[in-house]
């Protein structure tokens, strides 16, 4: 078997110490070196179709509401969620549509679409206040793909551009992420690290015992050709004749300087028959173009099934065929809890068959969720009794232990 650590030396099978996964320490130096001052994926522009859209996100790991929104100059802007009076949320619907200003619901406090102050009732009663140097504290906000980023520090030490750079930005390039519509989107909080929670879905290795219920077959029989097959609209992937469990095993790995991008194999040989109503949706959806393929699989790998690409610090893009992906969220609510944020992006089905495989997926993925949680819990559980002093990862786990490297470099940066 190739060794993804024979390409990456300095990422050699063994243990990371297993201190930072419930250390409150370890925690309060990750928010401030992890989190504040990096670009963190938030949303997508079609949540901010229009002026006055916005959209709120409650983030603990700042210890702040943020929300973003739509100005009437068409500019996408962030805010704290602050009134710069007493400090009350401003906004506290989760979204909506405002009109050419909003008032904050203590004080009357009024602002416009760009944060500016610009009405305090009883304004005479306050001694040298000046409304120019009361706007809602901004943060850094920009696009990519699509994809809307905020950056606490409004003067960000480098571009959205420069963070993503050029090796990731490849990854992807070409695939038709506008246009699609937000499906599904559910979320979980659980007892578990947020690194713990992220590196799960990092490697493959867990799948046969974790998964052996919802995902472990598709490595010996065809359900990895089911959601293919159907969502690739008829086109199931070439076979891989020499490993009996493909899903199990990543294809290729690509590691940056702070981001990474696996790919998962694609089917191997089956006689296995699908079930009736799964062989329907895949039999009747129509064949994809080749020029459909923008942005999946671009490391050519033989026999492909799925791209995952993290972005640093707790963003994942599965991207699997050109008619839909999701975006995973990976959000710290203290050192031993988190909040997982699933968004299923689609295009609109044209068919029934493809309708019955986008809707079978979203199912499929929110209980492998559950499977996730299920035994992520109980691990996290036993970290504190000093049964053990490290973790042990495998070749196959390489991504999770660069993603850990890279963290712990910023918590330990000078």
């Amino acid at each position: 078997m190739r060794l993804f650590s024979d390409t990456y030396t300095d990422l050699k099978p063994g243990t990371v110490p297993i201190e930072p996964y419930y250390s409150e320490d370890y925690y309060r130096r990750e928010q401030q070196r992890v989190f504040r001052g990096q670009w963190l994926m938030v949303g997508r522009v079609e949540q901010l179709a229009q002026p006055g859209d916005y959209f709120n996100k409650d983030l603990a790991v700042l210890e702040s509401s943020v929300f973003v929104m739509r100005g009437d100059d068409g500019k996408l802007r962030a805010f704290h969620n602050s009134c710069r009076h007493r400090g009350n949320r401003v906004l506290a619907k989760s979204c909506g549509k405002l009109g050419k200003a909003f008032t904050c619901g203590f004080h009357g406090w009024t602002y416009d679409l760009s944060g500016s102050l610009i009405r305090v009732p009883d304004e005479e009663c306050f001694t040298d206040l000046h409304k120019d140097e009361l706007g809602l504290r901004g943060l850094a906000c920009d696009t990519w793909n699509g994809f809307i980023f905020i950056n606490t520090d409004p003067r960000p030490r480098e571009s959205l551009t420069a963070f993503i750079g050029k090796e990731m930005d490849a990854q992807v390039a070409g695939f038709p992420f506008a246009g699609m519509e937000l499906a599904a989107t559910y979320e979980v909080e659980l007892g578990a690290n947020w690194k713990f929670l992220a590196e799960a879905y990092q490697e493959a290795y867990h799948v046969i015992a974790v998964h052996k219920d919802t995902v472990a077959d598709r490595g010996t029989v065809s359900r990895w050709e089911v959601e293919r097959r159907a969502a690739l609209r008829g086109e199931a992937p070439p076979a891989l004749p020499d490993d009996p469990t493909p899903g199990h095993h990543f294809s290729s790995v690509r590691l940056f300087d702070r981001h990474r991008s696996m790919s998962v194999f694609g089917k191997p040989k089956s006689d296995h028959q699908l079930p009736p109503a799964i062989d329907l949706c895949a039999r009747f959806a129509p064949s994809p173009t080749r020029s459909d393929y923008g942005g999946l699989n671009t490391h050519k790998d033989a026999s492909w099934g799925a791209d995952l690409h993290f972005l640093f610090p707790n963003t994942e893009l599965l991207m699997v065929t050109p008619t839909w992906y999701l975006q995973l969220g990976f959000w710290p609510v203290n050192a031993q809890r988190s909040r997982m944020e699933v968004n299923f992006y689609r295009q609109p089905p044209r068919t029934a068959g493809e309708l019955l495989a986008m809707e079978y997926f979203e199912a499929n993925f929110r209980d492998i969720v559950r499977e996730d949680v299920a035994a992520l819990e109980p691990a996290q559980a036993m970290f504190r009794s000093g049964a053990t002093s490290g973790l042990w990862l495998s070749d196959q786990e390489i991504p999770a232990r660069h993603s850990f490297e890279v963290i712990d470099r910023h918590v330990r940066a000078d």
